[in-house]
């Protein structure tokens, strides 16, 4: 009757592996900017909205869909309030600026950029 009292009343904790937790980010992974842009391009932009097919795994069955944050929507009034809100307009303020590819990272690494007499980019 003693000695219960000395004890350890709560059981020890046991360290878990961190799996699930990659899993969860992984899953709640946005598409990357660069990626969006080349979406918002008219070629993409209009094929993307030909091709609205349902798919009853996705929210609203895959018909309303905000292209510049990547994301479904239930209905029409959800995706109208979205356009309404603020990360939606930030992420479109962002999407206006090209993103950082071609030329400018060729000049931060230091190689010489050479285009040809019609002002095309050439492989240096």
């Amino acid at each position: 009757h003693l000695f219960a009292a000395m004890g350890r009343n709560r059981p020890k904790k046991i360290p878990r592996s961190n799996s699930n937790a990659k899993n969860v980010k992984t899953r709640r992974r946005k598409r990357d900017i660069d990626q969006i842009y080349d979406d918002l391009k008219p070629e993409n932009a209009e094929k993307a909205e030909q091709t609205k097919e349902v798919d009853p795994d996705l929210p609203g069955q895959g018909q309303f869909y905000c292209i510049a944050c990547a994301r479904y929507f239930i209905n029409e009034t959800a995706l109208g309030t979205h356009n309404l809100t603020r990360p939606h307009k930030r992420r479109l303020k962002e999407l206006k600026t090209a993103p950082y590819t071609g030329p400018e990272v060729l000049i931060d690494r230091g190689k010489p950029i050479i285009r040809d007499t019609d002002g095309n980019l050439l492989q240096s």
